[in-house]
């Protein structure tokens, strides 16, 4: 059965019901399923657990190239380094203090760019850090960056691509990165380059 629920509420702890997130005295909890009018409810976070539980280091192991244990211990470095609970003071003000960030300008520039940042986002969600003092920085002009117009015109090319995998299925905009070129270099077939080293 759906329920009607407004946007911007919690379940309230304290008032075992629905609430206003920012109401005085609420208590909201971040995960479980509760009765809500005769039907079931789950918070945001209990919904997006259930939605990626089936993603585990293993499933990512077989499309990234890093393996589970890396994959754990990169996770592992990112939740110590968030300092979640940290605070600093800025201004006379203490404010949430999260060193962690995804440098992800070239990730975008690639076939699933697009989800891949939308991953990435959701991580650092999870930590408390965007917008937080040493954590993610955004746009906050709200304006559509010069560089996506360029998703518009995408041209993938076929096989063999340059060196630099401009306008291929694996780079489609390119900005000459030099770390692709070195992949590229050790693993030539695997990226439709036809060069010998």
């Amino acid at each position: 059965e759906q329920v009607e629920v407004e946007i911007g509420q919690v379940w309230d702890l304290a008032s075992s019901g629905p609430k206003d997130y920012n109401a005085e005295g609420v208590e909201p909890a971040l995960e479980g399923e509760f009765a809500a009018n005769g039907a079931k409810v789950k918070t945001a976070f209990e919904v997006y657990k259930e939605h990626v539980a089936r993603y585990t280091p293993e499933w990512a192991a077989e499309i990234c190239g890093l393996t589970a244990d890396q994959i754990r211990h990169v996770a592992l470095e990112m939740g110590e380094a968030a300092s979640i609970g940290s605070t600093t003071v800025v201004d006379g003000v203490e404010v949430p203090h999260r060193p962690v960030a995804i440098m992800a300008y070239h990730v975008a520039q690639q076939e699933l760019g697009f989800q891949a940042l939308r991953s990435a986002v959701m991580v650092e969600m999870l930590l408390g850090a965007i917008g937080a003092v040493g954590g993610q920085q955004t746009d906050f002009k709200w304006s559509i960056h010069k560089n996506y117009e360029k998703f518009g015109d995408i041209a993938v090319k076929d096989p063999p691509y340059n060196i630099y995998l401009k306008d291929s299925k694996f780079f489609p905009i390119n900005s000459n990165n030099s770390s692709v070129v070195a992949k590229v270099m050790l693993d030539p077939d695997k990226y439709g380059v036809d060069y010998i080293p």
